[in-house]
């Protein structure tokens, strides 16, 4: 089911209210939605998904609001039910009608909604949009919720009697989230995944605002692409919605299984760069590092050495991350991304036997001696691993305040180096025997 409309009719709020989350952004600046946004609507058992769109506006001559337009046609193309949102106070206007005359032509079931009709007394204004020719309008009011109810029962009817749209494919899988400062390639980059055009592109920067979810498959698994919004500098942060977008992108790195940060390669490492990845490590997420327009660097060989440097100086906090150097653009190294995305997600489900690393960590040990003090030696006597927490580890130790930061950065490589986890934070918890676990360096 897509949602359509002109701009600022209430439909990423309609969008929010049947999927039940805030994912859509919503604020009173017409424009906000300009990709197409998915989610899973429920009603009276059954689920089906929902597609926000950006607001048409057409023969606009600005050449995004021509992207938008061609993103709301490709959402009415996946979908079998259309619901053509309106304004109830304002009623019909020329636009509304060029909007109606565009999906006579696409011959899908449509529902108009007449939004923003708050009162029971305002209903009868609904009957100003019988003329649009698609039946009986059902009157709402997204912000409020009421008799939405009315128009999902009538939605569901329509899907009932509807032929199923092509590649209805809820999202699943690996959950990943493309973060970057804007303009770094991430939709473009997604759209080379996925191989089609499914989000906007344009030199604008910001064009992205909502963090978009795109169903995917690479070598037989599913994957769930999360683009996010560009994140800024605090001082550049000028408009509420751009606000509102960076909420967004942080929300969907919380919930993202592994994250994809995502560098331009031709401008360098710079404050924004090193302010995303920070967002990265405290959230405590597995990561690949993705340099991306490598096709526009020159000498490839030079520059990458200068990269690896600045990486490994700058974003040490990451150094235990796969680093691919790719273009969006040209393809190149795409498939090598995917495969080191694969690897961390299988690194962050990594469990290891309470025998196995307290053998390891012991012959740690007699490498290199752990830290004294006033005569007394750190002896860790076991090591296990939390099932319910990722790559996150308690060593059983004589005295936790004995554990000095090198020692422990010396313990956490020797992980690294005999049990994998690329790409993956570890934690170290030191305990003592009878009392509470002291919070390691690795944990935020």
């Amino acid at each position: 089911m897509a949602i359509v409309g002109r701009p600022n009719v209430g439909k990423s709020s309609l969008f929010n209210r049947l999927v039940e989350r805030r994912e859509a952004l919503v604020h009173d600046q017409p424009g906000v939605t300009r990709d197409r946004i998915y989610g899973v609507a429920d009603w009276c058992g059954k689920a089906f998904e929902v597609i926000d769109t950006g607001g048409l506006e057409p023969g606009a001559a600005e050449p995004l609001k021509n992207l938008v337009e061609r993103q709301v046609n490709r959402a009415m193309d996946e979908s079998r039910v259309i619901v053509f949102v309106v304004d109830g106070i304002q009623g019909v206007t020329a636009l509304d009608q060029y909007i109606a005359k565009l999906l006579h032509r696409q011959g899908r079931p449509v529902v108009v909604a007449v939004n923003k009709i708050d009162t029971i007394q305002r209903a009868p204004l609904t009957a100003d949009f019988y003329p649009l020719g698609f039946g009986e309008p059902v009157w709402v009011s997204a912000v409020h919720g009421a008799h939405v109810d009315a128009l999902l029962d009538q939605v569901m009817h329509l899907l009932e009697r509807a032929p199923a749209a092509p590649d209805e494919r809820p999202a699943t899988g690996i959950r990943v989230a493309f973060l970057g400062k804007p303009n770094a390639g991430k939709s473009t980059l997604i759209n080379r995944l996925v191989g089609q055009e499914r989000l906007l592109v344009h030199e604008e920067p910001g064009t992205t605002r909502d963090s978009i979810m795109v169903p995917f498959c690479f070598g037989g698994r599913d994957y769930t692409l999360v683009d996010t919004a560009g994140i800024r500098r605090k001082a550049k942060i000028s408009s509420a919605v751009e606000k509102l977008s960076i909420i967004a992108a942080s929300r969907a790195l919380e919930r993202a299984h592994l994250a994809v940060l995502v560098l331009d390669g031709q401008r360098g490492l710079d404050a924004q760069d090193k302010r995303v990845a920070g967002l990265i490590e405290k959230a405590r997420k597995p990561c690949v590092v993705a340099v991306n327009k490598w096709d526009t660097v020159d000498d490839k060989r030079r520059e990458r050495g200068r990269w690896e440097a600045r990486l490994l100086q700058e974003l040490h906090f990451l150094s235990f991350c796969p680093r691919i150097y790719m273009s969006g653009l040209t393809g190149h190294n795409v498939s090598p991304l995917m495969t080191a995305v694969d690897r961390v997600d299988a690194a962050r489900k990594l469990f290891y036997p309470a025998k196995r690393l307290t053998a390891m960590v012991k012959e740690a040990s007699i490498i290199h001696q752990p830290p004294s003090r006033s005569g007394r030696r750190l002896t860790v006597y076991y090591v296990t691993q939390l099932k319910n927490r990722m790559a996150t580890f308690v060593l059983k130790v004589n005295d936790s305040t004995l554990v000095h930061f090198s020692y422990e950065r010396y313990l956490e490589n020797t992980f690294r180096q005999y049990l994998g986890f690329e790409g993956v934070p570890l934690t170290l918890n030191f305990q003592d025997k009878g009392r509470a676990p002291r919070r390691g360096a690795g944990e935020a």
